[in-house]
């Protein structure tokens, strides 16, 4: 019993690596959401939007890389030297 627990354990604080995915629908427009790796597996944290429009979907997919980078708490230098 302690020995799965401990795996459990372990698992949860494997630190989660998070990236932007743009995923399709049936209705042709795309879904922007950010998801998360941890322990072998794919979660999805946060729906960033929805749209069909080449130039929005690319704002998305930004507001989800600076959406992580808030969330990590990692900062851009170019983002500050670009004031």
């Amino acid at each position: 019993m302690t020995q799965n627990f401990l795996k459990k354990f372990e698992i949860e604080n494997v630190p989660s690596r998070m990236f932007v995915h743009k995923k399709k629908n049936r209705s042709c427009s795309v879904c922007i959401v950010v998801i998360s790796k941890a322990g072998g597996k794919f979660r999805e944290v946060q729906t960033i939007g929805v749209n069909s429009d080449a130039a929005r979907i690319e704002q998305l997919y930004r507001q989800g890389r600076a959406w992580i980078r808030n969330q990590s708490g990692l900062s851009d230098m170019f983002e500050q030297n670009a004031e």
